[in-house]
């Protein structure tokens, strides 16, 4: 799904990416990992680009609440970040 979101600490910058949930299961019973692949381009390199692998960021995606999402890396169109590490 297409979104808009922003980051806690600049919350004027509006990014533009794509989220998909994933149910999983696990000892406790069922998980839900939301992921965001916010596209790249000069800002999110310049942002995301020196992140190491699992730092946090929280986002609001779509006006709704801030939450806190893990860097996964990057390909070559989009950084990826998840609600678990």
């Amino acid at each position: 799904m297409r979104v808009s979101l922003t980051e806690m600490n600049r919350p004027t910058d509006v990014l533009q990416g794509d989220q998909d949930s994933y149910t999983q299961q696990s000892n406790g019973g069922l998980i839900v990992e939301h992921q965001l692949r916010i596209d790249r381009n000069s800002m999110t390199d310049s942002l995301y680009g020196n992140l190491r692998f699992k730092d946090f960021r929280s986002f609001s995606v779509n006006g709704s609440g801030y939450k806190d999402y893990y860097y996964m890396g990057h390909d070559d169109v989009a950084h990826i970040f998840s609600t678990r590490p």
